[in-house]
């Protein structure tokens, strides 16, 4: 319902992280997925939004493995868009 009310009165995409694969998002934003996820839902031929991680990486103290990992799919895919870094 909220959805569909937004959709009338706005046309920018609509993101909501806890609607999963659900309609009611225009952007698939995962929270902290693997880099195999990310790439899985890339190569499937059926999604057709923009995935966004919510959260993918935290950089508190000596954190921010895997990284290279991520990056390396995002950029071989387009409806990979990147994501957020908790406490940068």
């Amino acid at each position: 319902v909220t959805y569909n009310a937004l959709r009338l009165l706005d046309n920018r995409p609509i993101q909501y992280e806890r609607a999963g694969l659900e309609w009611n998002t225009d952007i698939y934003c995962p929270m902290y997925p693997s880099p195999a996820s990310i790439e899985r839902y890339a190569q499937d031929t059926t999604q057709t939004r923009p995935l966004i991680m919510c959260e993918y990486a935290h950089a508190m103290g000596n954190s921010l493995g895997n990284f290279q990992e991520y990056w390396d799919v995002i950029e071989k895919y387009p409806s990979l868009q990147g994501g957020c870094i908790w406490d940068w």
